[in-house]
């Protein structure tokens, strides 16, 4: 909503200047004063310091908000989720015969790992909050949990730093693995056959009484990643067998070589058949997934650049008008200073200063109001890029180019008339 606020209020911001612009007669946008605080200043540099004052916060909050994006792209989750497949268990059947089914994926030439699991990285439905206690303590640590099998770790590419993974035995059913925040925020230094405690799990907003607290070992440590996007702090996390008494699997994964993706879909569909022939296969391509988290921004990067263009082309016309009119009324000073011997060169940087300097000054001002905007903008993300002063460096580079070409297009044109036509017009 700031966002858009921002847009709204900057497109305004730029329109006003070019609407007085083009109601005042051009004699009167040089000659008219706006007075400030007992000082008076010319309205034609009044309304250009604030246009490109508005262009150099668009074009700063721009470049923030595609750096961002950038970062977000590109930031180690803690887990791959390149070419993974995920299928949504939705039945009864395909549930009860998961373990022949994943035998069956796994046969695939174009499947090189099969997990299942009770939720998966980018979660798009609620997922279980356990309340986990340790021997002695009564304060609990709210952690993501997932049931998973042996294959989970694999699948995802996720590091076990201590201890073994998951085994086929049912045995298993009593063990936990952690990773390094939940060892951390736990206390534990040597976490490895430590009993935790699950009394409670919060599935969205209801939180559910286990029927027997589930006690579970310790029996081994991965890295940390992200399960949702960077938008979210990261969560420790607790992840039990997939025969665990909190929740129940509700997917596969499945590592798949995506350059044959209709046949390889194909071959899953028709042994999905074999098991359900009632509900079919439902999947989604993890890495679309978490571009969706993003999908936004992108979409906000984009109208952000559209609308920058546009203000900056304003401000242009308005640049452009206004030194036509400042040559207009120094024809004949320009003519004396050809015959008496200046350069191309010298009559464009007299001309160009004065429009050039307003840039500048509208750079001073919009910086820190950039700023601002954008810190605000980046409070929604718990892991977020910097804004250094390259970002406003380059802003006002782009601005301060688009003025000098504007600029100096104009006054060159008047800088090599004859200055013999230049001495004759009034």
């Amino acid at each position: 909503g700031m966002i858009f606020t921002m847009l709204g209020t900057g497109i305004l911001a730029a329109l006003y200047p070019a609407f007085i612009i083009a109601r005042v007669s051009p004699a009167e946008a040089l000659k008219k004063e706006l007075r400030i605080a007992n000082r008076s200043f010319p309205i034609r540099k009044v309304l250009i310091t604030a246009q490109f004052t508005i262009s150099i916060v668009m074009i700063t909050s721009t470049l923030v908000i595609y750096n961002q994006l950038q970062y977000m792209r590109n930031k180690d989750m803690g887990v791959n989720v390149d070419d993974l497949l995920v299928i949504d268990i939705n039945s009864r059947s395909l549930r009860r015969n998961f373990e022949a089914i994943k035998t069956e994926f796994s046969a695939l030439s174009e499947v090189s790992s099969v997990s299942v699991s009770s939720r998966v990285p980018g979660e798009w439905k609620s997922y279980p909050i356990a309340s986990v206690l340790t021997g002695g303590s009564t304060a609990s640590t709210d952690m993501i949990f997932v049931g998973a099998d042996k294959d989970f770790l694999k699948t995802y590419d996720i590091e076990l730093l201590q201890g073994r993974n998951f085994s086929d035995a049912l045995a298993d059913s009593g063990k936990i693995i952690l990773s390094s925040m939940a060892v951390k925020q736990l206390g534990l230094t040597d976490p490895l056959g430590q009993i935790i405690e699950i009394p409670t799990a919060r599935f969205g907003g209801n939180v559910e009484d286990l029927d027997t607290p589930f006690r579970a070992e310790v029996i081994g440590v991965i890295n940390d990643f992200h399960f949702q996007s960077l938008r979210e702090a990261m969560m420790p996390m607790v992840i039990g067998f997939w025969n665990n008494p909190i929740h129940n699997i509700d997917y596969y994964t499945l590592k798949v070589n995506l350059s044959n993706f209709d046949q390889t879909l194909a071959s899953l569909r028709a042994i999905n058949d074999k098991f359900d022939t009632e509900n079919p296969v439902e999947y989604n391509l993890l890495s679309n997934r978490f571009e969706d988290f993003y999908r936004t921004d992108a979409q906000r990067c984009q109208l952000f650049l559209l609308f920058s263009c546009v203000i900056v082309f304003i401000a242009c016309l308005g640049l452009f008008a206004l030194v036509s009119y400042a040559v207009e009324s120094r024809t004949k000073e320009i003519g004396v200073r050809k015959v008496l011997g200046a350069s191309v060169s010298s009559i464009v940087t007299m001309v160009s200063k004065e429009f050039l300097l307003l840039v500048m000054i509208a750079f001073v001002i919009a910086s820190p109001i950039a700023y601002l905007f954008m810190q605000r903008w980046l409070e929604d993300f718990a892991y977020k890029t910097t804004m250094g002063p390259g970002i406003f460096a380059v802003a006002g580079g782009i601005a301060f180019v688009i003025a000098l070409l504007t600029v100096s297009i104009r006054s060159m044109k008047a800088a090599v008339v004859n200055p013999v036509k230049s001495l004759r017009s009034e």
